[in-house]
Parts: structure tokens; C-alpha cells; sequence
């Protein structure tokens, strides 16, 4: 078995970058809200700031949930482990694999890619920043169903034809 992992820095801020970031837009939120005693203007920079908030929290706690930061993974099965504040194991074998999407497969390599396990319903998450992700994703792909693979990608062709033409178009 292979061991991918993330770098410290990688996984700093993928698991803290929300906790400084929460702290200054609240105090932002703070000032707009004491602001808006004085005119009631403020209360636009408040409402941004409120849903800036929520939305950032929101997606930190989703992506603790569904990141794991140590992958184990051969030509039969991954095993997810080091989930934020989890003690959570997934083992998520190549053959249930029903579901690929993200990064590459929409045309957008910084997105992360999303697997899901058919057997156990459970979806994992890959950023691009886990070390040998390339090789990663090669073994995933070299032992997914051949549906899987065809659709994968054709879904990649297409998402690169699209990116071609709008670049073209871009230029005109």
C-alpha cells in the first residue's frame, strides 16, 4: 500500500485557515454592526459579513467530514484515515466506486475531486495538494469500473473542449 498524505502546510490551512479568517470578518461584523447605530447603512457590510461568515464555516465543516489527510491505496482498495477530530477509518474498495466528479472531470484541476463509495454511501474528497496525487488518481482510475472510466473520460474530453472554445473566444 501506497501512503499519500498532505503537507503541514497543506493541512494548516485546510483545517485552521477559518478560525483567523472567522475571527477578523467578526470583527468587521462587529464594527458594521456598531456602525449601524450611527447609519443605518451599515447594515449591508453587516449582511455581507454575517454570510461571508456562514458561508466560510460552513464549508470547513462540511470538508471536515469529507477530507481524509492520510490515504493508504493499492490496486484493490484506499483506506481514509486521519479525518478532523474523527477518529473515522473508511475503506472504500476500487470496484464500488460509483461516482467521480470535480477537479479534472470538470475541467478545473484546483477544484478538489470527490469520490463516492456505492457500498457504504459515503463521499471522500481529494484536493489536488496531497502528495503523488497524480499516482493517486492514476490507481483510482486503472481499477474503477470501465463504465466509470469511459464516462470519466468523456466527461474530461468534453470538459477540455469547453475550456478550448472559451478560451478562443476569449482572444476574439
Amino acid at each position: 500500500m501506497q501512503k499519500h498524505s498532505y503537507s503541514f502546510f497543506a493541512k494548516l490551512v485546510y483545517r485552521y485557515a477559518n478560525i483567523p479568517a472567522t475571527f477578523l470578518m467578526g470583527l468587521h461584523f462587529i464594527s458594521s454592526l456598531i456602525g449601524m447605530l450611527n447609519d443605518w447603512i451599515m447594515v449591508f457590510p453587516l449582511l455581507i459579513n454575517g454570510l461571508v461568515i456562514i458561508l466560510l464555516n460552513r464549508f470547513y465543516f462540511r470538508s471536515y467530514k469529507t477530507f481524509p489527510f492520510l490515504i493508504y491505496a493499492d490496486n484493490e482498495k484506499m483506506i481514509c484515515t486521519d479525518y478532523f477530530m474523527s477518529k473515522k477509518k473508511l475503506e472504500i474498495y476500487h470496484s464500488d466506486i460509483v461516482e467521480m466528479r470535480g477537479g479534472m472531470f470538470s475541467g478545473n484541476t484546483s477544484r478538489p475531486v470527490y469520490i463516492k463509495d456505492g457500498r457504504s454511501n459515503e463521499t471522500i474528497g481529494l484536493h489536488a495538494h496531497v502528495k503523488n496525487y497524480n499516482k493517486l488518481i492514476t490507481t483510482i482510475l486503472s481499477n474503477v469500473s470501465q463504465e466509470l472510466y469511459d464516462g470519466l473520460l468523456e466527461n474530461a474530453k468534453e470538459a477540455r473542449l469547453d475550456k478550448k472554445i472559451a478560451g478562443r473566444k476569449k482572444r476574439k
